[in-house]
Parts: structure tokens; C-alpha cells; sequence
């Protein structure tokens, strides 16, 4: 739903852009982010990358326009969402904490980022980002879909660093938007042959990252539940990870050891 709002915020602020004067577009374009931002808050990033290129334009131009409405709009979105967004950081930084979810982001998390990007591993990401580059030079208004691609990926480290979170790919999510835009529009731009094969090899990728996502080893949590469905009672560490095992056990919903001295280990997920 993020991923949506956010491209509609894009259309929305290139109407905007057309008719800067237009007030019913600015409302629009303020309502799309306002939702983005309730669903998920990092979807500010996108809007935050329009106004870099609307900023730029002001200041190549010397008008303001796009840049007031963009502004305007942006500005009442986070006034909107300020009171939550106060309410809430408390308990994000709590839930960090009790969750043990945080996480220490270094210069690892650029072959994270490409490795992960279209669930593909490198060559998928390095074959996208070619189409990609290529698609750039054809357009005049490449600045606004290089920021739309760069920013939210910039903004979201930074975000992560500033409350000790771990770096996930999901949290990049709309930059799949400007990647399949531009990638379409270069594969249009080049000659038969080369377009031809550069998609089928994107395609043969993403059918292998595919399969190979639901063939690798992962957590079996109905096992783990059946170690623990076999104790007499359960401590959970984190309290909240009891929905991973109660799923599969239900029994375990009411087997909670009582105050005193903590049972042995019968099960460890790292």
C-alpha cells in the first residue's frame, strides 16, 4: 500500500507540476502523502525527493513554482503527522529495545541494498540498474528520477542510524517504481536485439531468484513449537516472539511458567 500511495504521490506532484496554480492539485497531492505517511512513514522519502528536483528547478529557473506548492504541500503533511509521529517515536525506540532489534549500519549495507533490490541478487540488481542508467539519458527531466531513486534509499539508512534499527530492503520499497519506469523506458530506447536480451536475462533472473527463495533453508517455527509444546511451561524472550510458536500450538497460549526460577533452554533461534 506504501509502494502505491507513493506512486500516486509521483503522479499527483508531476499534475502539479503542470499547473502549479492549481489549488485542488496541491490538496491532492498533500492527501497523498498524508496517507503515505500513515501507512508507512517512510514513504515521506519520496515526496522529500520531488522537492529536492522542485528545489533545483527554483533554483535553475529563479521561480518558484514548482517549488511553493511542493513546499506547501509537504509542509502541511508533517504538521498532520507530526502529533503521531510525536506519540510514537517513544515507543518505537522501546520497541527496538525490548524487540532486540537493533542494529549497526556501516558501509555493508551497499552490497545488502544491491543484493536485495529486486530479490534477484547482483546480477538481477546489475542488470536493472543498466536499463535503468540508460533510460536516464533519454529523458530531460532525468535529476527528478535519479533523486526519486537515490533519495529514499539515502534517507532510510539515515533513518535507521538515527533510531539503531536494522537496515531491511522493505523499508526501500518505492524505489521499485523509478527502477521499472526508466528500465522500461531504456529498454524502449535501445535497438531490437540488445533490448531483447537484456530483459529475457532479467526475466531468467527473476525466475531463478524466485525459485530459489522458496527452495533455501528457513526457520521452521511449527517445529519449534512442537520442542516447546513438549515443556511442562514456557518463558518467551522477547515476550512478544509467543505468537511465532502459540500459531502452531495453541496449547501454548496457556502454559506460562510461574514467578521464580527460570527453566532450562529447550529452545535458541538466533
Amino acid at each position: 500500500m506504501a509502494l502505491c500511495l507513493s506512486i500516486w504521490a509521483t503522479v499527483t506532484f508531476l499534475r502539479v507540476s503542470e499547473r502549479p496554480e492549481s489549488v485542488s492539485r496541491a490538496a491532492l497531492y498533500a492527501l497523498c502523502i498524508v496517507a503515505g505517511l500513515f501507512t508507512f512513514p517512510f514513504a515521506l522519502f519520496v515526496p522529500l525527493a520531488h522537492f529536492a528536483w522542485a528545489a533545483l528547478v527554483s533554483l535553475r529557473t529563479q521561480r518558484r513554482q514548482p517549488l511553493l506548492p511542493s513546499a506547501l504541500a509537504l509542509g502541511i503533511a508533517g504538521l498532520i503527522f507530526a502529533p503521531w509521529y510525536l506519540h510514537s517515536a517513544a515507543l518505537w525506540h522501546m520497541a527496538v529495545t525490548i524487540g532486540q532489534l537493533k542494529g549497526t549500519i556501516s558501509l555493508h549495507a551497499i552490497p545488502m541494498i544491491l543484493r536485495e533490490l529486486i530479490a534477484a541478487g547482483y546480477i538481477g540488481s546489475l542488470l536493472v540498474l543498466t536499463g535503468f542508467v540508460y533510460g536516464l539519458t533519454r529523458r530531460r527531466d532525468w535529476p527528478l528520477w535519479l533523486l526519486y531513486f537515490i533519495v529514499p534509499i539515502v534517507c532510510a539508512v539515515a533513518a535507521d542510524a538515527w533510531f539503531g534499527y536494522f537496515l531491511a530492503i522493505r523499508q526501500v520499497i518505492f524505489v521499485l517504481a523509478p527502477l521499472a519506469l526508466l528500465f522500461t523506458a531504456g529498454v524502449e530506447a535501445l535497438p531490437g536485439r540488445p533490448g531483447a536480451i537484456l530483459t529475457a536475462a532479467l526475466l531468467l533472473t527473476l525466475v531463478i531468484g524466485n525459485i530459489s527463495f522458496f527452495r533455501r533453508p528457513r526457520e521452521d517455527w511449527r517445529k519449534a513449537a512442537r520442542i516447546l509444546a513438549s515443556e511442562p511451561c514456557v518463558v518467551y524472550s522477547p515476550p512478544d516472539s509467543r505468537l511465532l510458536y502459540t500459531f502452531f500450538v495453541l496449547d501454548l497460549a496457556g502454559r506460562d511458567c510461574p514467578p521464580g526460577p527460570p527453566p532450562r533452554v529447550a529452545l535458541a533461534a538466533r
